[in-house]
Order: C-alpha cells, then sequence, then structure tokens
C-alpha cells in the first residue's frame, strides 16, 4: 500500500513485520532500498527509502538474517576500490554501523562485480553471484555462484568447496 513503483528483490525481516525491496534496476532510474511495514497477513504499508543507506549510485539487493544484520550490493565505491557488498545492522528503521562486508569475497580485476548476494537466515553463509562484464556491456559476459562462509573473525571466505556446492543451481 502506498507504493506504486517497480519492486524487486525483495527480503522480510525474521519476525515477518518489515519488507525490504528496491526499485527498478534501470540505468535510466535511480535504484535505491525501500521498505514496508506489516499491516495484515497479506498486506504491507511503504515506509519509504531507507535512511543513510542509498547513494547516488545504484543501491540494491536487500537482505537481512535472524539478527537484523543486513546485507545489499551498491556501486558507491566500486570504481575506486571494486567493492560492492555492504553490511549494516538494521535497527527501527534504519540501516547503522555500514561498512563493507570483509573477506576474501570481493574482486580482484575491473570488469568483476559481485552483483548480488543474499545472505542465509543464520548469518553463517552468503551467497553471491559474481558476474564478469566485457567492454561497457550492460549484460553480463558471465556469472558465478559462490557460497562463503563466515570466519571466526567476521570475514567472509568462498568455501573451498563452493563450485562444488553451486555446480547444479
Amino acid at each position: 500500500e502506498g507504493y506504486d513503483g517497480q519492486a524487486m528483490e525483495p527480503a522480510v525481516t525474521a519476525d515477518g513485520q518489515t519488507l525490504f525491496f528496491n526499485n527498478e534496476n534501470d540505468a535510466a532510474a535511480q535504484t535505491d532500498i525501500h521498505f514496508a511495514t506489516r499491516t495484515g497477513d497479506l498486506t504491507f504499508k511503504y515506509a519509504g527509502k531507507i535512511p543513510a543507506i542509498n547513494s547516488d549510485k545504484l543501491d540494491a539487493i536487500p537482505s537481512i538474517d535472524e539478527n537484523g544484520r543486513f546485507y545489499f550490493t551498491s556501486l558507491r565505491s566500486y570504481a575506486e576500490d571494486l567493492q560492492s557488498l555492504y553490511t549494516g545492522t538494521y535497527k527501527n528503521g534504519a540501516v547503522v554501523d555500514l561498512r563493507v562486508v570483509r573477506g576474501d569475497i570481493n574482486p580482484k580485476a575491473t570488469g568483476e562485480i559481485n552483483m548480488d548476494a543474499g545472505i542465509s537466515f543464520d548469518g553463517r553463509q552468503l551467497y553471491v553471484a559474481r558476474a564478469r562484464f566485457d567492454g561497457g556491456s550492460v549484460v553480463p559476459k558471465e556469472s558465478d555462484l559462490m557460497v562463503a562462509s563466515i570466519d571466526g573473525y567476521g570475514a567472509f571466505r568462498i568455501a573451498p568447496d563452493s563450485f562444488a556446492q553451486m555446480i547444479n543451481v
């Protein structure tokens, strides 16, 4: 209720009370992350863009674990450092303690990007779609799905058997 745009890539909090989504991912649109609050069994009321996480670049693909750790894709610093996955803690309609997702999950070459990611409910695995682009194309040349597990220091490491886990997906 109250939102008339495109709603894509939804995620819901563990208690089912908050819905996150991004608007359309189109070069002509400013892609941002929005949220809505539950008003009934099958309804949510639009609450707006999430404050403090949307940038002037693409911000999309929200994901949240059972402890409120929020993950999303953003191109805010990709041109400078190849980083595209960010995290923070969702509290009272905002994401606080915003930072880059740590670990060996980030690409090392221009033209490669972690396009999408989703966190497992328990927060221990991050599922990542790594795309490769050629010469300014807006369509990836190829994309790989990877599984990264969190280590004892809060950093995500690509699982040694990631390819085997995702081969049939």
